[in-house]
């Protein structure tokens, strides 16, 4: 190559941009910064380089000639390329956060899911977004995932419009020049919260009545129990039964023996107090824990309360009266 100019080096075009440049550098005796793509004879193939050119001078500084160094960024610059169409083609949404917790770099998708601009976003730290810790936790857990150098979390963030959203997030540290940088995936997993939530509720609850079922009730009661035991208080459980509840179905439809199953379970959460529970057996049985029974007094006005509840008259009007409740037998001494 000694001895050779560009135009015997290289392609015209690309000859013609080097003297252009050298000649730039030599007017001005400043250096210049270029990205320039080269033709190579291997198939056409062109490679990238970043490039400096500055000017050469003597002891008395005048220029005498330019110097240039090339570093071919291609195999980077093909990375890049890749891993940006892997962030923009992503469902995740991706952040790039610093070691102070502020966003860096932000896609669409993150955009989408916070309901910010991009500017907006770029102004903000994690802890503008994340409701779910403070700055002390925040930081911790940042120290964390530097140290284990990755982690994934669950979290609540809150967009722009004040509506809450379930995330996963999906944390790398990577650092750069003893600097850390922290690339996040976040995941917005409201819906999959949402039917894990609906799928426990259903397995613990009555559809009709909203009241627990027998199995969340079991539960309940064993937790109650040993709570009254350690504070001395004394339990009872009360079984409610309506009486020809199928003459309601049979005469009025289904529709109002429902809205009557509903009234009932309403007010009897109404007669439960702080320690007490309530359940719907099935059909048209309940069962209630009264979690402060005290002496048999006591429980007798509670059971007269629920008569005197279940006799009231609806307040609805397509509601019948509770008046089929059988009254309970007086307690034994």
């Amino acid at each position: 190559m000694l001895g050779k100019t560009a135009f015997e080096l290289f392609p015209q075009d690309v000859a013609f941009r080097l003297d252009r440049r050298n000649h730039n550098v030599i007017a001005t005796n400043q250096a210049l910064l270029e990205t320039e793509d080269v033709g190579t004879s291997q198939q056409g193939e062109t490679r990238h380089f970043k490039s400096v050119h500055f000017p050469l001078q003597d002891e008395h500084g005048a220029v005498v000639g330019m110097g240039g160094i090339a570093t071919d960024v291609t195999d980077s610059l093909i990375a890049e390329e890749r891993y940006g169409a892997i962030i923009r083609s992503s469902m995740d949404a991706f952040m790039m956060v610093d070691e102070e917790a502020r966003l860096l770099e932000v896609d669409d998708a993150a955009c989408e899911l916070s309901g910010y601009t991009r500017e907006e976003l770029l102004r903000l730290r994690v802890s503008d977004l994340d409701t779910a810790v403070d700055e002390p936790k925040l930081q911790a857990a940042m120290r964390n995932i530097a140290r284990d150098g990755s982690s994934r979390i669950d979290s609540r963030w809150r967009r722009k419009d004040g509506e809450l959203r379930d995330v996963e997030l999906s944390v790398q540290c990577l650092v750069y020049g003893g600097v850390p940088r922290y690339y996040c995936f976040v995941r917005d997993i409201s819906g999959r919260k949402a039917a894990a939530a609906r799928i426990e509720y259903l397995a613990h609850h009555d559809l009709l009545t909203a009241l627990p079922n027998k199995l969340l009730f079991q539960q309940q009661c064993h937790e109650a129990l040993l709570n009254a035991e350690r504070e001395g208080r004394n339990c009872a459980l009360v079984y409610l039964d309506l009486d020809d509840f199928k003459a309601v179905n049979d005469t009025l439809g289904h529709a109002v023996g429902d809205a009557l199953l509903c009234e009932l379970a309403a007010r009897v959460r109404t007669l439960i107090d702080e320690h007490g529970l309530a359940c719907r057996v099935g059909g048209d049985e309940f069962l209630t824990l009264v979690g402060d029974a005290g002496d048999q007094q006591r429980l007798a006005a509670f059971a007269e309360r629920t008569c005197l509840a279940c006799r009231a008259r609806a307040a609805r009007r397509h509601l019948p009266d509770l008046h089929r409740l059988p009254r309970h037998r007086p307690f034994p001494e």
